[in-house]
């Protein structure tokens, strides 16, 4: 602010603390300033505090950033883990419906086979029933009919 205006004078400088910081009052083109000048060492440690505060305020940000990664890389993990799962218990319900399918498929199979063989064999026996009762009609018949003769 100071070395913006015109200074005409210093009108004086005093020690101001045991670090080495003074004070200076100016006289300008329309008022007089009193400010702080800072020693060499409060600069540099007021430097190297900053310097600190930045370093430490970049390494929160990274850890942060990084934070951040990890959680966004664990629950893409974790939804990537859930769609499998998903996919895996469809297959697998899905194989078990054909499985089932074809099971059901099978015992339909075996049991028309089995009607149609028990239908066959009772038009069988009925054939043969049939064919014993009228051969022993005939055979009834014809021992009556030479009888009669």
């Amino acid at each position: 602010e100071v070395y913006s205006k015109r200074v005409i004078s210093i009108k004086s400088i005093t020690q101001v603390s045991s670090v080495g910081d003074q004070k200076f009052e100016v006289i300008t083109s329309n008022r007089t300033f009193v400010f702080r000048a800072e020693s060499d060492g409060k600069r540099k440690r007021h430097k190297k505090e900053k310097d600190v505060r930045e370093r430490q305020a970049r390494e929160r940000d990274a850890r942060k950033r990084r934070e951040k990664e990890t959680r966004e890389r664990e629950r893409r993990e974790r939804e990537t883990d859930a769609r499998k799962r998903r996919e895996k218990e469809t297959r697998e319900r899905d194989a078990r419906k054909r499985r089932e399918k074809a099971t059901q498929a099978r015992d339909t199979r075996k049991r028309r086979e089995k009607e149609t063989d028990t239908r066959k064999r009772r038009e069988k026996e009925t054939r043969e029933s049939d064919a014993s009762k009228r051969h022993e009609k005939e055979t009834r018949e014809r021992d009556r009919h030479e009888k009669e003769t």
